[in-house]
C-alpha cells in the first residue's frame, strides 16, 4: 500500500531506476532524475521536500560527493539522503557519512536489503522527537554538547549560540533573521555565513542523532532521533 511519502531518486541508469520503480514504487511517492541538473531546477523551483533522497554517487556527468561536500550547496539539500554506489571505497565511504549521509548501499544490493534500509530512516525520523531536549547537555565552558551516554562534541563559541538558541526553542520554529541578529550582535554578516555554520553543526549534530530541520520559509528547528532507532557509525 502507497504511503504519502515522497522519495526523489537521483539515478542516470534506466536499469536502476526500473529496479526502485519496483521495490519502493508500491510503497511510496518516487521521483526520478537522470542528471544533477535536474535535481537541482526541481529542488528550486517546488516549495517542498522528500522525505527521502536516494542519490547515485557517480552519474555520467557529475558526482554526487563532490556536490555535498561543497560548502555552498549546504541549502539545497535539507532532506535526509543514502548513498548509492558500485564504489566500494573506505575513505569515500567515510566521506559521504561526514558530510551527511544516512546510509550507504553498495551495488548491486538487495531487494530486501534497499526496503529495510529506507523504512528504517523514514521510521527515525517519524519517531523524532520536535523538542530538542531528549538527553542534550550543553556544555557552554567547554564548548561541548553531550546526548545520554554519547561522546560529547566539540563546537565552535558561535556554533554553540547557535544550537542554544534552537535547543532553548523546544522544538519551536526560530528564524534566519533572529539566528543572525541573536548569533552577530548587530554585526553584519551575510546569510552565506549563517549556512557556513549551520553546514559544520549539522555534521557534527548528526554524531548524536540530532538534526537541524529546515522550516519553511525562513527558519530552523531540532529534532532528535530516539538512541534506539540511530544507525550504528560504522554502517
Amino acid at each position: 500500500m502507497k504511503t504519502e511519502k515522497t522519495i526523489w531518486v537521483l539515478e542516470d541508469e534506466a536499469g536502476a531506476r526500473f529496479v526502485f520503480e519496483e521495490v519502493l514504487g508500491l510503497r511510496y511517492r518516487l521521483e526520478f532524475f537522470p542528471t544533477l541538473g535536474e535535481f537541482l531546477q526541481t529542488l528550486s523551483d517546488k516549495p517542498y521536500r522528500p522525505d527521502l533522497v536516494i542519490a547515485d554517487l557517480r552519474l555520467a556527468e557529475d558526482n554526487f560527493l563532490d556536490f555535498i561536500s561543497n560548502e555552498k550547496n549546504v541549502e539545497l539539500i535539507r532532506s535526509p539522503f543514502i548513498i548509492v554506489s558500485s564504489v566500494d571505497d573506505l575513505d569515500i565511504l567515510r566521506a559521504c557519512f561526514e558530510d551527511g549521509a544516512l546510509d550507504y548501499l553498495t551495488k548491486p544490493f538487495t531487494k530486501n536489503e534497499l526496503v529495510v534500509k529506507v523504512e528504517r530512516i523514514l521510521k527515525s525520523r517519524e519517531n523524532a522527537s520536535p523538542d530538542g531536549q531528549s538527553g542534550v547537555v550543553l556544555d557552554a565552558s567547554n564548548l561541548t554538547v553531550k546526548r545520554d551516554n554519547s561522546a560529547s562534541v566539540q563546537l565552535t563559541a558561535k556554533e554553540l549560540r547557535i544550537f542554544s538558541l534552537l535547543h532553548s526553542a523546544r522544538g519551536d520554529c526560530v528564524s534566519r533573521k533572529h539566528l543572525l541578529s541573536e548569533v552577530w550582535s548587530g554585526v553584519t554578516v551575510t546569510a552565506k555565513t549563517l549556512d557556513v555554520h549551520l553546514f559544520h553543526l549539522r555534521k557534527k549534530l548528526s554524531k548524536l542523532g540530532i538534526e537541524i530541520r529546515f522550516v519553511p520559509p525562513d527558519g530552523y528547528a531540532l529534532l532528535t532521533v530516539p538512541s534506539a532507532a540511530r544507525a550504528p557509525a560504522e554502517a
